[in-house]
């Protein structure tokens, strides 16, 4: 499927249309993986908008790896995300977690969102 970059809640997105999303979501839930013009994948959330449709974030990364911005176009294919997190923990926590039981007992009484935010803010920062 093929979207135009667009900027909503001052994040980059993309916008589906509300029989896209509702389609999306009952084929594969919430949670998905987007392969973004063929060449990166991500780990993202149909998030619905109030007005109705749904929208995805695109990270500032992605955007510069692929070479895109606002306005341009962008080709998303969707998967199922099977993976236990639906996001992929960075080395640093992976490695703290498995050599620190304490924080390891830590991070499993968190939210799976929360540990997602968690492993996120390895990402950026």
């Amino acid at each position: 499927m093929e979207f135009v970059i667009e900027k909503l809640h001052g994040m980059f997105c993309i916008v589906l249309p509300q029989e896209t999303g509702n389609s999306l979501i009952k084929q594969f839930g919430k949670r998905v993986l987007c392969e973004l013009n063929g060449q990166t994948t991500t780990h993202s959330a149909l998030m619905p908008i109030k007005e109705g449709g749904y929208y995805i974030t695109i990270g500032k990364t992605n955007l510069k790896a692929l070479g895109l911005d606002l306005g341009s176009k962008i080709s998303v294919a969707f998967k199922a995300d099977d993976s236990e997190l639906q996001f992929v923990l960075t080395e640093e926590l992976d490695a703290v977690l498995q050599t620190d039981e304490d924080a390891l007992k830590i991070f499993n009484t968190l939210t799976d969102g929360n540990k997602r935010s968690l492993s996120y803010l390895g990402y950026c920062c």
